[in-house]
């Protein structure tokens, strides 16, 4: 049974590079099969298709991420103080976007295709929004945020400036002759976001003062 689930480890690991770098189309099962040091036939023993190994490295990868916000925010349920757990959801985000760019990667080709069939059950079962809008209401409820939030605006907006500093990383460091996929530009970057969200989603009176 360990050795059983070693290999499935190692083709996921395999097709996570392979899909990552390649896209599904280009991807080849050959190729992970080589990496991971298996039979070919073990994919199909596996995961049964092609298709199906791919949904599982995005599988994989969502749940990675959902589990480092579910506890997170169990850490943060009970705190009182609602713009430190905002503070924690940007810093976890960073984090994890810049320790697995195959997550961007591959969310960026999802999205390109406009989600796929093969995976958009997958992206339905994430709990991810779910749990940044508790957050996000609660705060509101606690009068710690603006009363009159759109809370759908704010996840949306949150989302997509941290992932569009990694999505677009590369280009804007050669345009802006800055190299942002050094540590020190991330953890800028990651402070001034948060300074952003925290001054919009402050009530008026509180940033004022």
């Amino acid at each position: 049974m360990r050795n059983a689930e070693k290999t499935k480890e190692r083709l996921l690991q395999a097709a996570e590079a392979e899909f990552s770098q390649s896209g599904f189309s280009g991807a080849r099962v050959d190729v992970i099969c080589r990496e991971a040091n298996v039979n070919k036939r073990m994919v199909y023993a596996y995961f049964g298709s092609k298709e199906k190994l791919y949904t599982a490295v995005l599988h994989n990868l969502y749940q990675r991420l959902a589990h480092r916000e579910t506890a997170l925010l169990e850490e943060y349920q009970n705190s009182e103080d609602t713009e430190r757990v905002i503070e924690a959801i940007i810093a976890d985000n960073f984090q994890f976007l810049k320790d697995n760019p195959s997550f961007v990667r591959m969310l960026m080709r999802e999205n390109l295709d406009q989600i796929a069939d093969l995976s958009v059950a997958m992206f339905e079962k994430t709990n991810a929004m779910n749990l940044l809008r508790r957050a996000i209401e609660r705060g509101m409820a606690s009068g710690q945020l603006k009363a009159d939030l759109d809370v759908d605006q704010v996840l949306l907006t949150l989302t997509t400036l941290c992932f569009s500093y990694f999505s677009n990383i590369h280009s804007m460091s050669i345009l802006m002759k800055t190299d942002f996929t050094s540590d020190e530009q991330i953890e800028k970057r990651e402070r001034v976001l948060t300074q952003m969200m925290l001054s919009y989603l402050r009530k008026q009176e509180e940033q004022r003062s």
